[in-house]
């Protein structure tokens, strides 16, 4: 008999079939208890090799060994005519058959629902118009948002305890890993309207909501907070506190773990124990940078509220208080992280220099710092107080990445990561980042905008547009939203609808700074000068010190030498005198320039260029470089002009390759070319820049330092003049629109 006759007879062949097809569904089994149980995935590599090393041993046992009705018996020792192999054969044939059809069900099963999870996972490539409907808060379980608190009490001026209560429960829940709180600015927007807690639920894409109501009586206080299901209303959880202001902080305390436990003790937080084990952490981070001493705790509440107002009285008031925080209790950290804030909205109203604000800002940031480094707040207070510090730019970054391991889920951490991302040229990451952050905070306009200005930077061009037309549309007596509006407009080349929004804010606001700026600019740059000395002559006599910058470059532009050197000193002089170090030096390495100093321009900007020149890092500051690559070039240093050019056009690649807008680096692409001196491609890339509607002014051309290499050129001269026809069309549309 043959040695394969035999394998057959013996079923060693049949074996073989039934432990492969057995070893396929284990694996199969296998796989699901490592997802249902969280096994590790070595798991799974143990099983394949326990089967593997099965596999031979069952082969030998089928060969060596016989099943019989006695049990098993060794093949040798069964008489061949009382053998029951076929029997078994048999046997085996049911099974293997079974198997199989257990096997190919579950196949057709796993494979029809695998391609739905596929699908659902998946999305399809997402166009604008179905972007725009996504875009919007998104609910997740483990969700919350504090609105503000009712003042119950009889003095209508403790609203400031009742709010800040809320902020820091708001805060103290924020720390929790697993809970996405949504921001300050959105939930406080329903603060004095008895909207359906349903419908703020539904508008801010959370699963609960917290409100209370504080009634505060010299040294007692009630509050009474309820946590409600954002799905129908229900309510939740619910409790009354009638404490002294000696025991505020445990009742915060208590508040943030009831809400905690709360929400853990329902399936809106996780099918199993662990599915949000940062919920259990409340006790630990509740705390977290706050006091015990009720005297700081009441001065931070009253600068925090103060700090909300954006006034310059406001500002004062804002600073006084939060100083007395830190005085009352010089470990407050995040007192100290709110006066941090308090020292730069100062340089913002104009009750202090930016200098002096940034150096005091950051003194107050690092202080928070010391006592608790757990803040991502004052992780984030320290990269803004560094950002004039042009030799800073590592540790701005580390504290924006420490800023986001601490809350990934902060709406203003991911404003920073996004504002880190486009640094770096990843125009792509910085937009989702900022995607995330609206979820979190979809009431801030401020964030709607940046979101709306990300969007342009990739390209998504209807998509934010349509954005801002709603923000406009619902704002439309707010001239920073309306200029933001114009200013998007005018990206996309859409210049008259740009000039009639920035007309419309002149009508209603006549001095508003910001608009009286831009038509002057416009003016300026249609070589419509007897309008634009108008308008600045409007600027100076509001603001004065403010219209120096600009009616040196209209100088500049009318090229009235006497006139530019007198206000680009006076300008100079100002920044000075204001402590404005930084704002002065980049000022002035412009002026050099024109006043034909190119190695003051170098010594004022090289030092700090040297950190990104020729490395790795993107430039983030486009304009410096110009300069210092001018100035180079006029000193005879053509291969360190020609470094900085080359780290230049390495981030414009960088940008290009993470999917910037090629409309945006139009101009850039055209510099670059007439800075080398390629009148050829100088011409083209001018060419390129005119048909996107991308291309500086033509005055500007004539006029500034970058261009003078080549637009002597007959190739870039006819492009000039090609720029000059579109731009007395547009000047002529513009009369004819009565805009202006």
């Amino acid at each position: 008999m043959s040695l394969f006759t035999e394998l057959k007879r013996r079923n060693v062949f049949k074996v073989g079939i039934a432990y492969l097809i057995a070893s396929w569904v284990l694996l199969q089994l296998t796989d699901v208890l490592i997802d249902l149980l969280g096994l590790p995935d070595i798991a799974g590599k143990f099983v394949v090799l326990l089967i593997v090393i099965g596999f031979i041993p069952a082969l030998i046992i089928a060969w060596a060994f016989e099943l019989t009705p006695e049990g098993i018996k060794k093949e040798k020792d069964v008489d061949r005519s009382e053998s029951t192999a076929p029997r078994t054969g048999r046997k085996l044939n049911y099974i293997i058959i079974g198997t199989l059809v257990v096997a190919l069900g579950y196949s057709i099963y796993d494979g029809r629902f695998s391609r739905r999870e596929v699908t659902e996972a998946t999305p399809e490539p997402v166009t604008e118009e179905k972007q725009a409907v996504t875009a919007g808060p998104v609910t997740d379980d483990a969700s919350i948002a504090v609105i503000p608190f009712l003042n119950l009490s009889s003095d209508e001026e403790q609203a400031y305890f009742s709010d800040g209560l809320a902020d820091t429960i708001l805060h103290m829940l924020a720390q929790i890993p697993d809970l996405r709180v949504a921001a300050r600015t959105s939930s406080f927007k329903f603060k004095g309207k008895n909207e359906d807690v349903r419908e703020i639920a539904a508008m801010l894409g959370v699963a609960m909501v917290l409100e209370g109501s504080v009634q505060r009586q010299g040294n007692r206080v009630r509050i009474t907070v309820q946590l409600i299901k954002g799905e129908d209303g229900s309510h939740l959880w619910s409790k009354v506190y009638d404490d002294t202001l000696d025991d505020i902080f445990r009742v915060q305390d208590q508040i943030a773990k009831g809400v905690a436990d709360a929400m853990l003790s329902t399936t809106m937080v996780g099918d199993k124990p662990g599915d949000h084990a940062g919920l259990d952490s409340a006790t630990e981070l509740t705390g977290l940078g706050g006091t015990r001493n009720v005297a700081a705790y009441d001065a931070f509440l009253k600068g925090q509220e103060a700090l909300q107002e954006g006034t310059p009285e406001a500002a004062s008031t804002a600073l006084v208080q939060l100083q007395l925080a830190v005085e009352f209790d010089p470990g407050f950290a995040r007192a100290w992280v709110e006066l941090a804030w308090a020292y730069l909205n100062g340089a913002i109203v104009g009750t202090a220099t930016w200098e002096a604000a940034n150096s005091d800002m950051r003194t107050a940031a690092e202080k928070a710092l010391t006592l608790e480094p757990r803040l991502a707040s004052a992780h984030l207070a320290l990269a803004r107080a560094l950002s004039f510090d042009d030799e800073a730019t590592e540790k701005i970054h580390a504290a924006i990445l420490k800023a986001s391991e601490l809350e990934p889920n902060n709406a203003d951490v991911l404003v920073a990561m996004g504002s880190l991302k486009s640094d770096q040229g990843k125009v792509r990451e910085s937009l989702k980042l900022t995607e995330k952050a609206v979820l979190i905070n979809p009431l801030d306009t401020e964030l709607q905008t940046t979101l709306a200005f990300r969007r342009m930077r990739v390209g998504s061009v209807e998509q934010a547009l349509s954005a801002m037309v709603k923000i406009a549309d619902e704002q439309p007596d707010d001239p920073l939203v309306q200029m933001t509006y114009s200013s998007l407009l005018q990206m996309t080349g859409n210049e008259i609808e740009s000039a009639k929004v920035n007309q419309r804010v002149l009508d209603n606001n006549p001095d508003f700074l910001r608009a009286l700026f831009n038509a002057t600019f416009k003016h300026s740059s249609l070589r419509d000068f007897e309008v634009a000395d108008e308008l600045l002559s409007r600027v100076e006599a509001i603001a004065p010190e403010r219209a120096f910058d600009d009616r040196f470059m209209y100088c500049i532009l009318i090229e009235d030498r006497a006139c530019f050197e007198d206000y680009g000193q006076r300008y100079l002089d100002h920044l000075r005198r204001a402590g404005s170090s930084r704002r002065a030096d980049d000022f002035e390495s412009e002026y050099a320039l024109f006043m034909n100093n190119p190695g003051r321009s170098i010594e004022l900007l090289e030092p700090g260029m040297n950190t990104v020149i020729g490395n790795e890092s993107p430039i983030n500051d486009f304009g410096k470089a110009y300069t210092l690559a001018v100035a180079y070039d006029k000193e005879g240093l053509i291969d360190k002009r020609d470094g900085v050019l080359d780290s230049i056009e390495a981030t414009i690649q960088v940008y290009l390759a993470n999917g910037i807008w090629p409309r945006l680096i139009a101009e850039d692409l055209f510099t670059l070319a007439a800075l080398r001196g390629d009148a050829q491609l100088a011409a083209e890339r001018l060419a390129l820049a005119i048909e996107s509607s991308a291309s500086p002014s033509s005055i500007v051309i004539n006029r500034s330092p970058r261009y003078e290499k080549v637009r002597k050129d007959p190739a870039v001269k006819a492009q000039i003049e090609r720029l000059q026809e579109i731009e007395d069309q547009l000047r002529e549309q513009l009369y004819a629109e009565g805009i202006w």
